[in-house]
């Protein structure tokens, strides 16, 4: 069943989950609540995300501190969120719209990892493409205690077919919540892929740009049209 596959894709800790209700849209950003639960995390409740009914959060490290997929939230509504799918379905990562029209953009691995692992590799993402506005899910490197319960995140495909937060696929389009699953489970990186992975937005033909200030790769992944960019004298 649906439910129980997303469930199987999303794994994470079990003794706590995020739900977010939504109140009213202002611009791209939709306003509401969101409330920590502290009970079992289970697949019943994916059902009730799918149908559209009460929206999920799930938290990505475990009891164990560590995860089997990471998030970088993207929370700058000019990204185009299509033109940098193209560039991470490349590098086996997959981007989803966010509830608010932001980009989530998700790395998935066969077995579990640390925290740290997944983190350091968000971070290393958020610095080759410049991205100024963001969150990282795991936040957490490890919880203090058995009260700790980390920082939830929501998740993608909230109304099933219908939802407005899905994937996308290698030509930019949307992908049905099957498509999702299949695509998630075929990108699982080996924790040694994950530690080689390199996500870079940057032409290779343009050799200096890779140590270029994060703002002026910003603007490259944007496509914005830079009229004489020359090659620096001296090193940033």
């Amino acid at each position: 069943m649906e439910h129980e596959d997303f469930f199987k894709v999303f794994p994470g800790l079990t003794r706590a989950y995020g739900q977010f209700f939504i109140t009213e849209r202002k611009g791209p950003k939709l306003d509401g609540y969101g409330k920590t639960v502290r009970e079992s995390y289970d697949a019943k409740l994916w059902k009730e995300h799918l149908d559209g009914k009460t929206g999920l959060g799930v938290i990505p490290i475990d009891e164990n501190n560590q995860c089997k997929w990471g998030c970088l939230d993207v929370d700058d509504y000019s990204v185009d969120i299509e033109k940098i799918s193209k560039q991470f379905v490349k590098k086996n990562l997959i981007v989803c719209r966010s509830k608010s029209g932001g980009a989530h953009i998700f790395i998935f691995t066969k077995k579990p990892v640390s925290a740290s692992s997944m983190i350091n590799k968000l971070k290393d993402i958020v610095k080759r493409f410049g991205f100024v506005k963001y969150d990282l899910r795991p936040q957490q490197t490890q919880l203090l205690n058995k009260e700790d319960v980390g920082s939830w995140l929501n998740m993608p495909y909230f109304g099933g077919e219908n939802s407005t937060r899905y994937a996308y696929d290698k030509k930019g389009a949307a992908m049905t919540p099957e498509q999702f699953l299949n695509y998630a489970k075929e990108i699982e990186l080996t924790p040694n892929e994950l530690e080689k992975l390199e996500a870079s937005p940057l032409n290779e033909s343009i050799e200096w740009l890779d140590q270029a200030p994060p703002c002026i790769q910003h603007l490259v992944v944007q496509g914005l049209s830079l009229i004489h960019i020359s090659e620096p004298t001296r090193p940033y």
